[in-house]
C-alpha cells in the first residue's frame, strides 16, 4: 500500500475539518483558534483510533485528551446535564469511540475521489504511548474545543 495520492497532511486536513464540523454541530462546542501542528506522538492521554483502508492506503485516525478532556467531551457529546454524574470508564470508551467514528464517516466522504474504495474498521479505545515506525507517515496536531484540548493524529501507511 503506497497511499495513493494521498499524503497524512491531506488527511489531517479532511480529519481537522470533520472534527470542527462535530464539534459545533453535535457538541455545541466554540472553536478556539484552529488546528497547531505538533505531530509528536500523544503520551499519557486517552483516546481512540480508527482505521480507514482502500486498496491502496491503510490510515488510523485518532481523538486524544487528558482525562478531564475525556470526561468534558463525553458531556457533550452524550449532551450530559450538569448535575448528573461524571462520566464512567465505559461511558467515555463508547463517546470517544463515536467520536473517530463519526469522524471517520466525514473523512471517508472527503477522502473518497482519490480512494473511492475506503472501509472503515473498529473504534478501540487506548490510554498510553502510541509507538510508530520509519513504515508510518504522521500528521497531528493540537484543538481547542471549548475549555479542552484534544490531539488529533494520523497514521499512515508510509509503504
Amino acid at each position: 500500500m503506497t497511499g495513493g495520492n494521498s499524503t497524512a497532511e491531506d488527511w489531517l486536513k479532511a480529519y481537522t475539518k470533520a472534527v470542527e464540523q462535530l464539534a459545533v454541530d453535535s457538541m455545541q462546542v466554540e472553536l478556539n483558534g484552529g488546528l497547531v501542528r505538533d505531530d509528536a506522538m500523544p503520551t499519557g492521554m486517552t483516546g481512540s483510533l480508527i482505521a480507514l483502508i482502500s486498496e491502496d492506503v491503510s490510515v488510523q485516525i485518532g481523538f486524544f485528551a487528558s482525562q478531564e478532556g475525556c470526561e468534558q467531551f463525553t458531556r457533550q457529546l452524550l449532551m450530559m446535564e450538569p448535575d448528573e454524574e461524571d462520566p464512567n470508564a465505559e461511558d467515555i470508551a463508547d463517546a470517544l469511540g463515536e467520536i473517530v467514528n463519526i469522524t471517520a464517516g466525514v473523512v471517508k466522504t472527503a477522502m473518497n475521489e482519490t480512494h473511492p474504495s475506503i472501509t472503515l474498521g473498529l473504534p478501540i479505545c487506548l490510554c498510553g504511548k502510541i509507538q510508530t515506525t520509519d513504515q508510518m507517515e504522521v500528521a497531528a496536531g493540537r484543538i481547542s474545543l471549548g475549555d479542552e484540548t484534544a490531539q488529533l493524529v494520523v497514521i499512515r501507511s508510509a509503504k
